[in-house]
């Protein structure tokens, strides 16, 4: 446990020290200052929809991360798959950092969002502008400040499952890609598409029948405003993504060469 969380510091560290690191915070300080320039100056209600598609946006944020991030230790491989460290425990890491820096995204950017949006509410020009309809910006505001009060937190919750979901699925492609480098060179990508693809058919196979209905069809909740799930669906879900996760370990540990 030690190496890993001694692993995990590193790593956060070393993203915080990285000049692209310090070059998105200079960018981000200067859209959020123009941001509250134009907010305050315009009062049109276009940069309250800036921030909440910047929000959302976010689901993106950890498939980017892990895949570069990955990337980055293929450069420099052999040293990472060195490491005295399982490949469960590598790419846990990555994805404890993964975690970390979506949180601290998705907390500035909803910050901004709250902050420009009552700069622009507090102005008489949105209903001089009208440039968008603001009623579903509010709507948005109100369900962002009920998530954080405990309310509806379900969804929140759910918003980092599908993102981290979405990354593992991407994650798996790369490393079998990876894994099939010395084997078919510039044909892995094609390759490692298919496969998922294969994979993903037979599943969506098995989902239309009336074993995975008896399995996996009960509890059903509410998860987004009318939009229901069921628990079982969400089980289902979480056995794919530790499945995936369990090949990416195995891949990186036995067929990822060095």
């Amino acid at each position: 446990m030690s190496r890993w969380w001694n692993l995990f510091r590193e790593e956060l560290l070393i993203e915080s020290r990285k000049s692209a690191f310090a070059m998105m915070s200079v960018i981000g300080l200067v859209i959020a200052g123009l941001s509250l320039f134009f907010a305050y100056r315009y009062h049109t209600g276009g940069v309250s929809y800036l921030w909440l598609a910047i929000i959302y946006l976010q689901v993106l944020v950890p498939t980017i991360y892990m895949i570069s991030s990955l990337h980055k230790e293929k450069r420099r491989s052999p040293l990472w798959l060195q490491l005295p460290l399982s490949g469960w425990e590598l790419i846990s890491v990555k994805y404890a950092v993964t975690f970390v820096q979506t949180v601290v995204g998705l907390a500035a950017s909803i910050g901004m969002f709250f902050w420009v949006y009552q700069e622009e509410k507090s102005g008489i020009g949105i209903t001089q502008a009208k440039l968008i309809d603001f009623d579903s910006v509010t709507q948005e505001t109100q369900y962002l400040s009920n998530m954080l009060h405990g309310q509806g937190i379900a969804s929140g919750l759910y918003f980092l499952f599908i993102a981290f979901s979405m990354s593992v699925i991407f994650v798996l492609m790369y490393v079998i890609a990876w894994a099939l480098k010395h084997r078919l060179g510039s044909l892995r990508y094609p390759a490692a598409f298919i496969i998922m693809a294969v994979v993903v058919g037979l599943e969506s196979i098995f989902e239309l029948t009336p074993v995975y209905a008896s399995l996996f069809d009960w509890g059903t909740i509410t998860i987004i405003d009318s939009e229901t799930f069921s628990w079982g669906e969400l089980l289902w879900m979480g056995i794919n993504i530790a499945a995936c996760l369990y090949v990416i370990s195995w891949l990186l540990d036995k067929k990822v060469e060095v």
